[in-house]
């Protein structure tokens, strides 16, 4: 009778009802089971029933439920396939007079027994409604009790429609024939008010379970078994609605009465137990709701046996809020275990055993095992829907779940089908205001977010939160989920004045309906400092972050998914603000949690271990970051595939890494590889596959081909414009990309402009504090410089700065790295003194914050060595190289291009102290390092090209200078083009090579298109323009235009001055260069004038023992000799010998050139002969044959090799954190900042000065040889 009627045939607290306050007792509902069993058993044999006994029951009883039923009952129940042939009155043997049985069935009863075909049970029920009505009218009792058993069969169909009639006429009927406070007209208001919570009409539904409970308490009584469980059945829409306290009151204390009334182990306690749970389970209390789970199951498993269907449910339900726990193992072992069970007794179609995979799938699916979820979900799909159809309820609760699992391994244009046909088909069924409806868009919306359509995404979670809004009101937790997830997706878009005003409402509401403490809560907590994060709010995101750990921590315990989540967040937080040692201790404890609780493999467990390489990796620890990388790309690969977006993310992060390290030949495969898989599944318009494009960019541009990259960046900033808007921080992020390629191509004012515009861009978007907006700043302030703006720079800079400090704390890197910026840009000012302090500053809190090893602390330490050679402390400037060289070896490796840099840098320095032959080796290490690693055309292998041929020039090696010089030419402008600063700078000091090798001509011509293209893109008051000025004025005063060369050298000195101050370096070098030629010329009372200028100055902003100071010193004295004041000339000419001897040592060439100086002119006062005897017990007499070839009677200003010039480096890699450092022409590559004349310009000078005096040099060789031959001379 019940398999014929449908009925479950296994009990459940929810469906033991009875038709009085007096309860049935236990022996009855045995005989009734077990006659409904031998009933059933007889018909299925053919035998006529009526012969038997017939089974006991109670004629008009409202309900009767099996408790105690034979499992091979519910196997033969689960054979009947039709019932749709069954009489009016007998049905295959059953009791003529079975219009008197009268059951309710529930749900889940229901939901057990899908295998059975629908329409039959509807079918039957219809016809048994049928015949009540032509043999007992419309209105009679036992034809309204079938109309509610065909309302229930239709409503566990999802038939809310076709059922709300039914229920409807049921209310009415009773009403007016029995009252509205007769008990079965409240039983009818209480089946209608639970169909419209069925229905998602939960505010229609409480009001009438509401009225129903109040008149139960009136008539029954409070304690009626009834009333009771109204309680239960009100508590359900309120806890829809948001109102969980009350609900709770409500559950309580129908759990205390029926404990009072029945004691703790009667079914309906058991019900009450299992409504609180899942009472507790809403309000995120998953210790409370686990504990009376345990309860439950322990019940079930005393009462129906460990292997009854209810038992398993128990035990399945236990294992979802275990998982709420974070106690993972436990959860997946009871899960397992129920469903395994269920497999064995039901076998694997049936509907519990459905229910099982469905739920297994699920938990799996949660915790990121989607390749596992993919194919039990797929099953639980194709099951239901062979057995219900498509539109049925509970398979499209299985679509949900296998879409979510297509997403988790990449299946995305399936995932966004099944999604599509979810929301299509609940709103034909159900409406487009139901929440199953709203839900099923909102996944739908994610979907789209998750594949970058924006706006797409915005358009459905708008649409989902008017909704929700509409059908459960502005405070359901429901609705404030989705006004988080909105202001989450807003983020995303970059409207984040709309997403900070949705995200603090949604914070605010959540905390005053579910409490501070709530998961969901807790959840909106930490998206609020994820916002605040990004818009550059740092630190008023730090407690939101630290009260959300500490809640979950208190609530969750140490070792919750969602806490390890919060201390995964909080690490991240704590890295963007440089606290990296803070950071890091929580990045290993989020890691070694999710290791623990997940795997190794799992994708949250992957997701702290690329978290923690991208730590590593700011830290400088860039080996250790590099095998994390490779680790959890090789494992997303395993498990997820290797298209999945997360094992491609992983891939760029690997190329990044390698990029940063140098290893630009094994980074490009990664990074092609990347974008190429990232294009095909996600499509050309996506933000990962941009990233990847703009990320393969930036590496093109490492390797120097500018060429290259820049289409790539323009079609990342085009793609990131269209797809994202104009003021997206990705945006304005390739803007900035786009701005340093052209700035390293040369593009100067190109790239000004574009930085002007990412700066505004990014000061009205994320405001003036916001780290992007320092940085954009930053650039443009890098780039005025080089636009000759020189003045203004110095007060934006420390504007950063003092930004920074405010905005980021003094520790912060980029706080650090504006510090050592401006320490640079003083430098270039040529206020020694307070770069100095500068830098030594930030050299010493990189130190502390990053270590001693960081790339970052070895920068500072290099740009050290530049002020400490500019002040003309050598040896310890040497010091600082050969540590910061050691360092990078060691941090970076051998061949990384910061590396080579140093090195580059030491060879220069090497070769100004007068160590020639290291530093030429130095160099050659250099340039092969750097052919190996970066190719034989990268700019900066050209520039190591251009500094060794240098080098090879002051030593007198011409003809390779120049062939070296016309390679790396050659080079520079295939490469970078003609008119590129790098390129005319090496074809300056090709000219200069071209000068000592008699070539004039050639050599003119390469000046003034030099000087031309330099005017043409620079302008005339450049200092570059100015500096190629002065080297055409001494390349005319060699050919004997000495007019043409005084104006070009007075008008050289006079820019120099106006555009970078009277006491700049540059400044003091071209009136140097003017007095020597006003020398030449014969005006001794102005060049004596310029010459005193060059030296007052020069002691006051580098001491009396600098090498430049002394260089001034020893010029004058020649110039006083030659003028006749040969006694004053003597005491300067010793006090420049006495000091380059204690500031270079004796065997620098500077010292002895002041030595042969100083001899020159005693020899010249003596007016005698000097013969080789007088020279015995010198230091010098075994040198004086060498040195006499180079023996000029003055020295140069400033030779090339010897300048102390500190410039930015003109091909620093985007990501060096050393932006500034010394390339003095022989080290770093070719300059093309603004600023300085060139070493190798200043060399011109020298050049200048040993032309004109070749004759001289001549007669002190004839002297010379007869000196050595013994004859007497005279000077």
């Amino acid at each position: 009778a019940f398999a014929a009627l449908g009925g479950s045939c296994v009990a459940d607290a929810s469906c033991v009802v009875t038709g009085s306050a007096k309860e049935p007792q236990a022996l009855q509902l045995q005989e009734s089971a077990a006659g409904a069993c031998s009933l059933h058993a007889a018909a299925a044999e053919g035998e006529n029933p009526q012969d038997g006994p017939e089974p006991p029951v109670q004629r008009g009883a409202i309900y009767c439920v099996p408790v105690l039923v034979p499992s091979c009952f519910v196997h033969r129940a689960t054979d009947c396939q039709d019932f749709s042939g069954l009489g009016p009155t007998h049905a295959a043997g059953l009791p003529a007079d079975i219009s008197s049985w009268a059951v309710l069935l529930s749900d889940e009863c229901w939901d057990r027994l899908r295998d059975v075909p629908q329409d039959g049970r509807v079918a039957v029920t219809r016809k048994r409604v049928a015949h009540l009505e032509n043999t007992k009218g419309p209105s009679h009792e036992d034809t309204l009790e079938m109309l509610a058993c065909l309302g229930a069969v239709l409503q566990a169909m999802g038939k809310h429609s076709e059922a709300e009639p039914l229920l409807d006429r049921i209310l009415k009927s009773r009403e007016a024939a029995l009252g509205a406070s007769d008990p079965r007209t409240l039983t009818a208001l209480g089946l209608r008010g639970s169909l419209l919570y069925a229905m998602g009409r939960h505010s229609e539904a409480e009001e009438l379970l509401r009225r129903c409970l109040v008149q139960q308490e009136k008539v029954l009584g409070p304690f009626h078994p009834d009333t009771l469980a109204s309680l239960g059945l009100l508590s359900r829409p309120l806890l829809a609605t948001g109102k969980h306290l009350e609900a709770l009151e409500l559950l309580s204390r129908a759990l205390q009465q029926r404990e009072a009334q029945h004691g703790p182990d009667h079914p309906d306690t058991m019900a009450s137990v299992n409504d609180l749970a899942a009472c507790f389970e809403r309000m995120g209390r998953h210790v409370s709701a686990v504990s009376l789970l345990r309860r439950l199951v322990e019940w079930r498993g005393r009462s129906l046996g460990h292997d009854h269907p209810d038992t398993l449910q128990g035990l399945f339900r236990l294992g979802v809020a275990m998982d709420a726990l974070g106690q993972r193992e436990t959860a997946e072992q009871c899960q397992r275990q129920a469903m395994e069970r269920r497999m064995v007794i039901l076998g694997i179609s049936h509907p519990d055993t459905v229910q099982s995979l469905a739920s297994f799938g699920d938990l799996l699916r949660k915790w990121g095992r989607h390749a596992e979820a993919e194919p039990l979900l797929r099953h639980v799909l194709e099951s239901r829907e062979a057995a219900l159809g498509f539109d049925d309820q509970s398979t499209l609760a299985a679509a949900d779940s296998l879409s979510t699992a297509l997403s988790g391994v990449g299946a995305y244009e399936e995932a966004k089908h099944l999604l599509s046909r979810i929301a299509d088909a609940r709103a034909a069924a159900l409406g487009e205001a139901h929440q199953l409806t709203l839900a099923s868009l909102s996944a739908l919306g994610a979907m789209m977010q998750e594949r970058g359509r924006y706006a797409e995404a915005e358009r459905i979670q708008r649409r989902v939160l008017r909704g929700r809004e509409l059908s459960l009101g502005p405070k359901h937790p429901d609705t404030l989920e989705s006004l988080s997830r909105l202001a989450t997706l807003l983020q995303r878009m970059w409207l984040p004045e709309e997403a900070t005003l949705r995200q603090e409402a949604a914070l605010s509401a959540m905390e005053a309906v579910l409490g501070p403490t709530h998961p969901s809560t807790l959840a909106c907590l930490n998206a609020m400092a994820d916002l605040l994060r990004a818009r550059g709010r740092l630190k008023e995101a730090v407690p939101h972050q630290w009260r959300a750990l500490e809640c979950r921590e208190r609530t969750l315990g140490p070792r919750h998914p969602d806490t390890v989540d919060s201390l995964n967040s909080l690490a991240s937080l704590m890295a963007a603000m440089g606290e990296h040692e803070e950071a890091l201790p929580l990045q290993l404890q989020a890691m070694q949690s999710r290791e623990s609780i997940f795997g190794q493999s799992h994708p949250a467990t992957l997701q702290s271990t690329d978290a923690l390489a991208v730590l590593l990796h700011m830290m400088g620890r860039l080996s250790e970051a590099e095998a994390h990388a490779a680790s959890v790309c090789d494992r997303r690969r395993e498990v997820l595939g290797p298209i999945h977006p997360d094992t491609l993310q992983s891939l760029d992060h690997r190329a990044r890494l390698l990029r940063a390290r140098g290893r630009y030949a094994e980074a490009e495969p990664f990074q092609q590889e990347a974008l190429r898989e990232l294009d095909a599944l996600l499509g050309s318009e996506h933000p990962y596959t941009l990233a990847a494009l703009d990320g393969l960019a930036v590496l093109w541009q490492a390797m120097g081909r500018h060429t290259a990259a820049e289409p790539l960046q323009r079609r990342a900033l085009r793609g990131r414009e269209e797809a994202l808007g104009k003021h997206h921080p990705q945006t304005l992020a390739s803007l900035n990309s786009l701005a340093n390629l052209l700035r390293t191509a040369g593009l100067t004012a190109e790239a000004a402009e574009l930085q002007r515009a990412a700066l505004e861009a990014r000061r009205e978007a994320l405001g003036p504090w916001h780290p992007d907006t320092l940085e954009s700043l930053n650039n443009l302030v890098a780039l005025a410089p080089a636009g000759g703006d020189r003045a203004a720079a110095l007060p934006l800079q420390r504007q950063i700065l003092e930004r920074a400090r405010l905005a980021l704390g003094p520790r912060h890197p980029l706080t650090l790295q504006a510090l050592s910026n401006l320490a640079s840009l003083l430098q270039l000012h040529g206020h020694h003194a307070e770069a100095d302090t500068y830098h030594s500053h930030a050299l010493r809190m990189r130190c502390e914050t990053l270590g001693s090893a960081h790339p970052h602390t070895l920068a500072s330490l290099h740009s050290m060595a530049g002020v400490l050679r500019q002040a003309g402390k050598l040896s310890q400037a040497e010091k600082a190289l050969r540590e910061a060289l050691l360092g990078r070896e060691a941090a970076l490796g051998p061949t990384h291009p910061h590396t080579l840099t140093s090195l580059c840098g030491l060879a220069s320095l090497l070769w100004s102290m007068g160590k020639q032959e290291e530093a030429e080796a130095l160099q050659r290490q250099a340039l092969e390092g750097r052919e190996a690693a970066l190719g034989p055309a990268h700019p900066q292998t050209l520039a190591s090209l251009s500094d060794l041929a240098s080098l090879l020039r002051v030593a007198g090696k011409q003809q390779e200078a120049e062939r070296l010089l016309r390679r790396a030419l050659q080079g520079m402008e295939a490469t970078l083009g003609r008119d590129h600063p790098h390129a005319l700078t090496c074809a300056s000091a090709l000219a200069l090579v071209l000068q000592e090798l008699g070539e004039l001509g050639e050599a003119e011509l390469l000046q003034r298109s030099v000087l031309d293209a330099r005017q043409s893109s620079l302008g005339l008051e450049h200092p570059d323009t100015l500096a190629s000025m002065s080297n055409l004025a001494m390349l005319l005063q060699l050919r004997g235009l000495h007019d043409e060369a005084e104006s070009l050298q007075r008008c050289a000195a006079e820019g120099l001055e106006t555009a970078l101050g009277a006491s700049h370096p540059n400044t003091l070098v071209s009136r140097g260069a003017l007095a020597l030629l006003l020398e030449r010329t014969g005006e001794l009372g102005e060049a004596e004038s310029l010459h005193r200028g060059v030296l007052r100055a020069r002691e006051e902003t580098l001491g009396e023992r600098h090498p430049d100071t002394l260089t001034s010193l020893s010029n004058l004295a020649v110039l006083l000799h030659l003028a006749g004041r040969r006694e004053e000339a003597e005491v300067l000419q010793q006090r420049a010998l006495v000091g380059r001897e204690e500031a270079l040592g004796r065997s620098h060439p500077d010292t002895r050139q002041s030595f042969n100086n100083l001899m020159a002119q005693h020899r010249f006062l003596a007016g005698a002969t000097l013969r080789e005897p007088e020279l015995e017990g010198s230091a010098w007499h075994g040198g004086w044959a060498l040195e006499c070839r180079s023996l000029c009677l003055r020295d140069v200003e400033s030779a090339a090799v010897f300048a102390h010039i500190q410039r930015p480096s003109p091909v620093a890699r985007a990501g060096d954190m050393s932006p500034w450092r010394p390339v003095a022409g022989l080290h770093g590559a070719a300059p093309s900042k603004a600023g300085a004349v060139a070493d190798n310009e200043v060399a011109t000078d020298a050049l200048s000065i040993v032309q004109g005096v070749r004759c001289e040099l001549r007669r002190h060789c004839r002297r010379l040889r007869r000196l050595e031959n013994g004859e007497a001379v005279g000077l």
